[in-house]
């Protein structure tokens, strides 16, 4: 079964937001550091900030802005908003529109439809 059937149909029988984990990957420690130590809290946040650094970007950046990024790419590439929704994990949909955002591209695209169906050009 490909991956994303198995993530889809794992997601579907989750209860609450608890993942089964095989046991012989139980440590005293879920996510770790090489040498063992706990991830700081701070971590992916910070280790995000300098690639984005690193890449030229602007500080202004953050790693949440990732979720903001999926969701709008989803929507644009026609994946519908209740697909979209069970990706990002949100229980309502309104979570969920509030992480997409149209570009100028899609808003022109979306006019267009409009015109056409309302045929304003025959007035």
């Amino acid at each position: 079964m490909p991956v994303v059937k198995t993530y889809l149909s794992d997601l579907k029988q989750r209860e609450g937001r608890y993942v089964n984990i095989d046991s012989s990957l139980i440590s005293e420690y879920i996510c770790c550091m090489p040498n063992g130590e706990p991830i700081k809290p701070d971590y992916v946040t910070r280790t995000f900030k300098q690639a984005v650094r690193a890449l030229g970007f602007s500080d202004d950046y953050r790693f949440h802005d990732l979720r903001h990024t999926l969701a709008s790419y989803l929507m644009k590439k026609n994946i519908g908003i209740h697909l979209v929704r069970d990706w990002m994990g949100h229980a309502h949909i309104s979570t969920t529109l509030h992480y997409t955002h149209l570009d100028s591209e899609q808003k022109t695209m979306t006019a267009d439809v409009l015109n056409n169906f309302l045929d304003i050009s025959s007035l």
